[in-house]
């Protein structure tokens, strides 16, 4: 059993004022939240979901970072699935009814589920009794009466009446497709909803919109259920990251269902990247307002505010696009919309603030040396499912490899029960991400093996000297046998200088064919038989592959020690926390999450500004998420055996070991499935640089 220790600070209430200026900002965001990807295609909105649950969760980990890292809890996961689940239907329900009467549809019933939940305690939730009962009950009739009235209105579809211009029209005509300047001729099939006749259409999107609606009004129940059953804080903000979390893991879960039932064949539109994080930033705006709000006033007050003001934005929209136009029309959903008004205001105010510190524990050894042996099988394996696969210039496979990466950070964090978070350790994130980022370039230009061995090789020789002299602040790990110690370091730079002396076989025809002579017929994704279609011509080298070959040898042996040097500062962050903060957590583990989410939040800040250079134009390869989720899924393993070897053996014994060993089964990949080394000279100067590799990790660990 976990060792913890609880403290509870008063936290001062705010005032009436803020709190219905917050049920405004809510109202105003959740209602036009959508409108950023309007004009965008997103396709069946599976990997448009993903984005903007990746914009929630990052404006999520923010304001916890401003809330000072409360503590996590597991519960509220739960609330952000619900949510997630609803949420999938958000853009069929936009393509059936439009913006302005799905949003309707949705935050009405929202309204009567989210009330009904908070004022009589469905779900094991206490009940909240407003200060007038008969006020409150009105207002709600009213909100159900308004559903009859919305249930009239007919909404505008614009492609079938005008014939032209559609949600779906800037990015895909009738006749050409715009990719990276290319124009790319193309046929667009009709997807189900345009299919079907307007009846079925109006029919299938209003069940949509109010199945979405339960969903969204009981996705708080977990953190009122938390509130009303435990000794926890009652301001709601506490939990948003927890609640962010559980959403993007959600959206996660759906959208590797989605590639595994499309074959690895997902429907993507690169251009719908920036407007579906602006989504998810409005989005999470919104619900941080309504969550203050909720912290002050009882939830059976905010639930029918905060349900009306979206509405209402959401007609403005509908009108401004045309959605819904006519007297007829205009009338029932203003008569609606009056009904929704709710006059009931109350005040209820306490909050509290918890924090936990975790005991520190000890690994034994032969535990250590069973990860290390994990850890060096994983990093050194980790790139081979997407080796044979198209990654273009590499930034959306980190972001899809780091998405991977922080899953399982997860997975590790509630493995160990939530323990403290610490923002440090991101910084050591950052460190990887910007490292990574050469990553696909270094492996087109030398191959996976010689890049791997080279950016472990330099990570050895600097993780180490950091760990065992104490540099940058951590304390110095002095090995119970120097001698031996240094002995392997110096056997680990020897074998480096061997590599130097390897010439690979050129790999990037063999990386781009599988894609580029794919047959158009088996491709199903515009996106994807667009960027094949324009890889065919001659402008579409990149830029590594217009140099000669002693030059792709100079600069992908630079970038591999480049990447090598910020690799090895990824753990320093970390291993200063455990040497500085009082009562931090001695478990390597009980860093992953911390570390692992700095790594994503840098990918996603990378990729965001890559897609700024390249005008919302970014290459995606959709062939390629699959692939990148497993790379992900092994490095994280991977990682987080070396983070258990290291608690159990000190990092200037693991270093050495867990760097040299990758470089070998690396190497061995190399030699064996995909001949980027061959020859006998090749293979002789290898067998020297493993025999020193390997020595020198054997007399590391005899060294402990």
């Amino acid at each position: 059993m976990l060792n913890t220790t609880t403290s509870i600070v008063p936290v001062d209430p705010s005032s009436d004022l803020t709190n219905f200026l917050c049920l405004i900002i809510a109202s105003l965001f959740f209602g036009g939240n959508y409108l950023p990807v309007k004009y965008y295609e997103t396709g069946d909105g599976y990997f448009f979901q993903f984005v903007v649950c990746i914009g929630i969760w990052v404006s999520g980990f923010v304001i916890n970072w401003i809330k000072n890292n409360p503590k996590f809890y597991a519960l509220p996961l739960l609330g952000g699935f619900i949510w997630t689940t609803g949420n999938v239907n958000s853009v069929p329900v936009i393509k059936c009814l439009g913006i302005g009467l799905g949003s309707l549809f949705w935050n009405i019933i929202g309204l009567i589920v989210g009330w009904g939940i908070a004022r009589f305690g469905w779900f094991g939730v206490k009940p909240e009794v407003p200060s007038n009962i008969f006020l409150n009950y009105v207002g709600v009739f009213l909100c159900v009466s308004s559903i009859f009235l919305f249930l009239f209105v007919d909404a505008e579809m614009t492609q079938e009446e005008q014939g032209s211009i559609s949600e779906r029209s800037p990015l895909i005509s009738e006749s050409n497709l715009t990719v990276q300047n290319s124009q790319v001729p193309l046929t667009k099939e009709k997807d189900i909803f345009e299919k079907m006749n307007p009846k079925t259409r109006r029919i299938l999107g209003t069940f949509l919109s109010i199945f979405t609606g339960v969903m969204f009004g009981s996705n708080v129940i977990p953190i009122l259920y938390l509130q009303d059953n435990y000794d926890v804080s009652q301001d709601y903000t506490d939990y948003t990251f927890s609640y962010s979390t559980g959403i993007l893991l959600g959206s996660f879960l759906y959208f590797l269902i989605y590639c595994i039932i499309k074959k690895n064949k997902p429907d993507i539109y690169p251009q719908s990247i920036l407007p579906g994080l602006i989504v998810g930033l409005m989005w999470q705006i919104a619900n941080t307002c309504f969550f203050i709000a909720t912290s002050n006033l009882d939830q059976e007050i905010t639930f029918p505010i905060v349900n009306c003001g979206p509405c209402a934005v959401a007609f403005i929209i509908g009108l401004i696009y045309k959605e819904i136009k006519g007297r007829r029309n205009l009338f029932f959903v203003f008569s609606g919309i009056i009904l929704t008004m709710d006059p009931n205001i109350t005040t209820t105010v306490i909050s509290t603030l918890t924090t936990t510190t975790l005991a520190p524990e000890t690994v034994p050894n032969y535990v250590g040396f069973i990860c290390l042996s994990i850890s060096i099988l994983f990093l050194g394996s980790n790139y081979l499912p997407v080796k044979k696969y198209q990654t273009g210039d590499g930034m959306f496979f980190q972001l899809i490899l780091t998405a991977g990466i922080w899953t399982v950070g997860f997975v590790v964090y509630a493995a160990r029960g939530f323990p403290k978070f610490y923002a440090l350790p991101m910084l050591g994130g950052f460190f990887w991400s910007t490292g990574n980022l050469n990553t696909v370039p270094i492996i087109k230009l030398i191959g996976i093996g010689m890049g791997a061995l080279f950016w472990n090789t330099v990570l050895l020789i600097v993780g180490w000297g950091i760990a065992r002299f104490g540099l940058l602040g951590v304390k110095p790990e002095v090995p119970s046998n120097e001698a031996l110690n240094y002995i392997g370091v110096v056997l680990a730079v020897v074998s480096g200088i061997f590599y130097l002396f390897v010439k690979p076989e050129a790999t990037v025809p063999e990386e781009r064919q599988h894609l580029i002579n794919a047959p158009i017929a088996e491709i199903t994704t515009e996106s994807e038989i667009a960027t094949i279609l324009s890889s065919n011509d001659a402008d579409s080298e990149t830029f590594f592959d217009r140099l000669s070959t002693q030059a792709k040898r100079t600069l992908g042996i630079t970038m591999a020690i480049i990447s090598g040097f910020l690799y090895a500062f990824t753990f320093t962050p970390a291993l200063y926390v455990q040497d500085n903060y009082e009562n931090a957590s001695q478990n390597g583990l009980d860093y992953v999450f911390s570390l692992y989410t700095g790594i994503f939040l840098s990918s996603i800040f990378y990729f965001t500004l890559y897609c700024i250079l390249k005008k919302n134009k970014p290459l995606v390869y959709p062939r390629v998420i699959l692939p990148a989720l497993i790379s992900g899924w092994m490095w994280g393993i991977g990682n987080s055996s070396f983070f258990l070897a290291s608690s159990a053996l000190t990092q200037a014994i693991t270093f050495p070991i867990v760097s040299s060993g990758p470089s070998a089964i690396a190497a061995l990949w190399g030699i064996f499935l995909f001949k980027e080394i061959t020859g006998r000279h090749n293979f002789l100067i290898l067998a020297c640089g493993f025999t020193f590799a390997v020595v020198g990790s054997i007399l590391c660990g005899l060294s402990k």
